[in-house]
């Protein structure tokens, strides 16, 4: 165990000597470190625990980020907080680190990236900046700012199991959170940092135009919807639910095709075509999921929308709620069904090609 006196004995100038000869190799190592424990963490343990886990950091970057400012106005003296005060920023490249892969983990694979790469961009930026721009994440304006974002993407991300409800309604409840706790954190510092009550304009326009953006993210359906994830999704020839859960009829396949597989289905003119999906929620979570379906118009350049068909969905079941529609009139082409929320958020996709034939293909029976 670590006392002071040990503390004490302790070369402050050799330590810090030690620090700046390996600073370049330190910030990002905790960096690195802050995402290999989400891997860990995400791996091996349920939700709660790395939830109770992630609010431990978002503590701990909060207290770093005062502790670092609240020294450097001459508030500790002592050589233990000297020594504490020199291994801070690590502490918070760490922290950030691990919430900001936090965010990316989820947001990642609960979503599909064709629809959600803006937001996942800008917190892969955040990461890399978080030791390119090592320099400016001294500044409290940036790292308040960072501190915001990730307040905010934890608050939407955390209250749907929570809640136990997705939806406009729990954006709007996490954002008006995450305001009010940037709010009492800049209220609490602002006695002890002049720089807080200088620059409050400044602040305020930081947090706004956060706020304004992950709004402006979330109306344009950038920001997933977690925490709902595609767990399968798969065109079929036929799909029947029954008291053991649902009899399928897929294309046989070759040994070559099972090793390079492909996305063409083919049926004869006037088949009807399945699509089957299963999406991830947490236990409880109700909400409704629509299967879009959309063919490539080549004269247009662009795709149509074919129909859409919506059905509810209970969430807890481990290998997700299974469900699927069926689309009639389906011609030679490109087509692909998006499974999205409601209001349009995109959870994922599968594309496939229709190749007419003479006669049917060979089928087997499938269960699942």
């Amino acid at each position: 165990m670590i006392s002071f006196s040990s503390i004490k004995k302790i070369d402050f100038q050799k330590l810090r000597r030690f620090y700046e000869r390996y600073e370049r190799y330190l910030i990002p190592g905790a960096l690195l470190f802050g995402v290999i424990t989400d891997v860990i963490l995400f791996s091996s343990i349920n939700f709660k625990f790395v939830f109770l886990i992630l609010t431990l950091h978002f503590i701990a970057s909060g207290t770093t980020i005062a502790f670092i400012h609240i020294y450097d106005e001459g508030f500790f003296t002592s050589k233990s907080f000297r020594i504490l005060r020199l291994f801070a920023p690590l502490i918070l490249q760490y922290t950030f680190g691990a919430l900001l892969s936090a965010s990316l983990i989820f947001y990642w694979f609960s979503s599909s990236f064709f629809a959600s790469w803006p937001f996942i961009i800008i917190i892969i930026v955040l990461m890399l900046s978080n030791d390119l721009l090592k320099r400016y994440y001294l500044w409290l304006r940036v790292q308040v700012g960072v501190y915001f974002f990730i307040s905010f993407s934890l608050s939407v991300l955390i209250l749907p199991f929570i809640l136990e409800e997705l939806g406009t309604r729990i954006f709007f409840i996490g954002g008006l959170l995450s305001l009010l706790i940037i709010i009492c954190y800049l209220f609490g510092l602002s006695f002890l940092l002049p720089e807080i009550k200088k620059n409050e304009k400044q602040f305020a326009m930081i947090i706004g135009v956060l706020f304004l953006t992950m709004n402006v993210l979330y109306f344009t359906n950038v920001i997933p919807p977690v925490p709902l994830s595609l767990r399968e999704a798969e065109v079929m020839h036929f799909i029947q639910r029954d008291a053991e859960g649902y009899r399928v009829l897929v294309e046989e396949k070759s040994l070559w095709v099972e090793l390079l597989p492909t996305d063409r289905i083919h049926i004869v003119r006037g088949d009807r075509v399945y699509f089957f999906s299963s999406v991830f929620a947490p236990a409880r979570l109700e909400t409704d999921i629509v299967h879009r379906w959309q063919y490539y118009d080549k004269s247009r350049g662009k795709w149509i929308d074919r129909s859409r068909i919506g059905f509810p969905i209970v969430g807890g079941r481990d290998g997700g709620y299974r469900g699927y529609s069926l689309s009639g009139n389906v011609f030679a082409g490109r087509w692909r069904v998006l499974v999205e929320t409601s209001r349009g958020q995109v959870i994922g996709k599968a594309s496939f090609t229709v190749v007419e034939v003479d006669r049917k293909p060979k089928l087997s029976e499938e269960r699942r």
